[in-house]
């Protein structure tokens, strides 16, 4: 178990330096919920959006998610809220050979707040899971991201 954390973290950190090369927005921080863990968001441009994230919940779960971003509401203060729908994927490591791959469909909303670099967000998450058993499960998470360039 603690090889494959340090796999994903890894995997985040890389995905990370990668996209830090960019120029866009990037924000990090911590989901609650199903799953509670670390998250990564970066911004392509102002309607599109990848979302990376690892679990340490019982079991190790890892997701990436595009996101198409939708303007709610923007004022000029710099706060806004976007809407959210996206297309992911989910791998969820156990201690027996029943991995699960998952198809996620994620529905949600993020609100930024003025000018200072945190968000804070809300998602119902679809999951229809693939392996070992086909299956559909509802995740839920909510959290916060500190934004930087």
């Amino acid at each position: 178990m603690k090889n494959k954390l340090l796999g994903a973290l890894l995997l985040l950190s890389l995905a990370g330096t990668a996209m830090a090369q960019n120029s866009g927005k990037m924000g990090l921080g911590l989901s609650f919920g199903d799953p509670t863990g670390l998250n990564y968001k970066y911004w392509m441009n102002s309607r599109n959006a990848f979302d990376l994230g690892v679990s340490f919940d019982s079991d190790l779960t890892m997701w990436g998610d595009y996101f198409v971003n939708f303007v709610a509401n923007e004022n000029t203060g710099g706060s806004a809220f976007f809407a959210y729908l996206g297309l992911g994927g989910s791998f969820e490591s156990r201690d027996s050979s029943d991995n699960k791959w998952g198809i996620r469909i994620p529905v949600g909303a993020e609100y930024f707040l003025g000018a200072a670099p945190f968000s804070f967000y809300g998602e119902l998450v679809p999951v229809f899971v693939l392996t070992p058993d086909t299956d559909t499960e509802l995740d839920g998470s909510f959290g916060f991201r500190w934004y930087f360039n």
